[in-house]
């Protein structure tokens, strides 16, 4: 019998939970109305784009939400009524019945304290005094052994001598050290690599097994939810538009914004022509449509849909969705997928010089060896992808195709200029414009101060400094954003729309190479759809190659032609991406492949080509 079908009380349960705050003495609804409960054991997602409410229900829960937000409604947790149990009490539940993983351990551990003391704060005898020092050791080695960390030094480390896992180990055994009923786990893998990923999950999982430890998962990675949860809840605009048993979700979703949501979801075991992506952004609260939250959205709104509110009805036993054509548009839901499954794009020609050649590349720091002894090609109009996890040396070996860090040994030819040399300023041009860089998050290498049309025009007058500003707003048209986005700062943009313009300002020199860096890696999948879609339309148009910096294979499947895995520095496999991804040779490539959770979200089986 799985965890979703153990009987039982709830152990989490929350009834017509609203939050809102107060703007010009009017109330505004951010999250609305919204259901949901947690069996002993069980593990749920709440899944959606940024903007949909996920985070801020979980916060509602635990009682955290920022200054000048309000919640009501009913919240039962381990039979404790929050509503009644006031302030003290409410503080006294957390850690004891409910507790919060967050996503970047790092920003929530003391860097002044060592993890041991971090891991034991709080915790009491039977007779609810503080532990002695020797108890708290023991009880803080014994904690961290049960996530995985079995040196007993540990305890004394501080969190910056931690990789990012071990930190995330750290905060999972913080997170349950008083023994909670429940825990709500904030994105807690997505900053974590596939194999990193993959021993998170599956220690989750242990615990929830071995402690009866019941789970919100809160996440916009599709592959993650429907793979490690028993039941999913898809929110929107501050509603559950659709939940039920992800199987169920999977198989057959009844909501157009969940199909859209899996078909945008790139596949790992084959390539799509295109992938689907969802039209406009998410609502802002204040802004939200009177009638079906998602019908500006929606191929398959109607009048209906635009003008009433559509309220939560069943599909099946414990699967509601919130669309009034529910059941009407199954046949053409379905079709989608069977279609996007069996399109395939067209093989590409490439030229047949390489553009980059390197050969032998390495790079130290001090005793680090970062680079060791890199050989790749890229030839102009192919996609070249570089995998591998954090410390692998991809984008040090990025940084070198551009000249950001130079080789310590070896040999970086671009354009047909060596960067292991010492390039004069015409050769510092032809490089400049040969291969342009476009990095992972563009808000660190956007100025906040400066609206996008004056950062695109400083690229710009590189090349020429005539008509500045029809050039830039040819550019913001070439990545699909109107030429009144010139005006805007880069906190007036969506994440899409900050890549958006940081690909448009590697583009002014017209490079025949753009390295790209992560560039969709902490982009909503439905975001992320659109970006990749508009990378495959440019090096149509422009006859572009691009160099494609990643840790996730599914994303290397649809952009690459070719694939380098590194690791530890080094090149441990390449060749065609279906090859290496289809019949990988070497251990660590394997290792990476059969880390992704084992989940097809975009396709059912059935829709599979055989």
């Amino acid at each position: 019998m799985s965890a979703a079908e153990s009987p039982g009380v709830d152990v989490l349960r929350v009834r017509g939970l609203d939050v809102e705050f107060e703007r010009r003495r009017q109330a505004i609804r951010i999250i609305d109305d919204l259901e949901l409960s947690l069996r002993p054991g069980e593990f749920v997602a709440i899944a959606g784009e940024s903007g949909s409410g996920k985070s801020l229900t979980a916060r509602a829960i635990l009682d955290l939400l920022p200054h000048g937000l309000r919640s009501t409604g009913e919240m039962v947790i381990d039979g404790h009524d929050l509503r009644q149990a006031g302030p003290a009490g409410r503080r006294k539940l957390r850690g004891s019945a409910i507790s919060l993983l967050m996503q970047d351990p790092y920003a929530i551990l003391n860097p002044l304290e060592r993890i041991g003391t971090q891991v034991t704060v709080g915790m009491t005898d039977d007779g609810g005094r503080p532990l002695s020092r020797q108890a708290r050791r023991q009880e803080a080695e014994r904690r961290l052994a049960e996530v995985g960390i079995t040196d007993p030094a540990a305890a004394d480390r501080y969190p910056f001598e931690l990789s990012g896992g071990m930190r995330q180990r750290v905060g999972i055994a913080a997170a349950i050290a008083r023994n909670p009923k429940v825990l709500i786990a904030d994105e807690p893998t997505s900053a974590l690599d596939v194999t990193t990923q993959k021993e998170i999950l599956e220690l989750l999982r242990r615990l929830g097994r071995t402690h009866g430890l019941a789970m919100v998962l809160i996440t916009h990675d599709l592959r993650v939810a429907f793979s490690v949860c028993d039941r999913a809840y898809i929110m929107y605009a501050g509603q559950v538009i659709e939940a039920g048993p992800t199987d169920e979700l999977l198989a057959a979703p009844a909501h157009p914004y969940t199909a859209n949501l899996l078909l945008a979801d790139p596949p790992l075991d084959r390539r799509v022509e295109s992938l689907a992506s969802i039209p406009g952004g998410v609502p802002a609260p204040g802004a939200r449509p009177a009638g079906c939250r998602f019908a500006p959205r929606c191929a398959w709104a109607t009048e209906s849909c635009r003008s009433g509110a559509p309220a939560l009805s069943q599909i099946a036993d414990g699967h509601v969705s919130r669309c009034i054509r529910a059941g009407e548009l199954d046949d053409e839901l379905a079709g989608l997928r069977i279609e996007a499954a069996h399109h395939r794009p067209p093989a590409r020609d490439h030229g047949v010089e390489p553009v980059i050649v390197t050969t032998g590349a390495c790079r130290e720091f001090g005793r680090k060896v970062a680079v060791a002894g890199a050989d790749i090609e890229v030839f102009r109009g192919e996609s070249v992808g570089v995998v591998g996890e954090s410390g692998s040396g991809k984008t040090t070996l990025g940084r070198m195709l551009v000249g950001l860090t130079r080789p310590t040994a070896g040999h970086v030819r671009v354009g047909g200029v060596d960067l292991a040399g010492s390039p004069d300023k015409r050769q510092w041009d032809t490089v400049r414009s040969t291969v342009q860089m476009a990095f992972q998050d563009p808000s660190s290498t956007l100025n906040p101060h400066r609206t996008v049309g004056a950062t695109l025009r400083d690229a710009l007058r590189l090349v020429s400094r005539d008509d500045l500003d029809r050039r830039a707003a040819e550019l913001l048209e070439l990545v699909g954003l109107p030429a009144n986005y010139v005006r805007r700062l880069p906190v007036q943009l969506s994440g899409g729309e900050r890549q958006r313009v940081a690909i448009a300002r590697g583009l002014a020199r017209r490079p025949q190479v753009l390295v790209c860096d992560e560039v969709v890696s902490a982009l909503d999948v439905s975001v992320q759809a659109h970006v990749l879609n508009l990378l495959r339309r440019l090096q149509e148009e422009l006859d572009l190659a691009y160099v494609f910096i990643t840790h996730d294979l599914a994303v290397v499947r649809q952009i690459a032609d070719r694939v380098y895995v590194m690791s530890a520095g080094e090149i441990v496999e390449q060749g065609p991406v279906d090859d290496v991804l289809d019949r990988p040779t070497h251990p660590y490539t394997q290792k990476l492949v059969s880390s992704i959770p084992g989940v097809e979200t975009n396709s059912p089986k059935e829709a599979l080509p055989s």
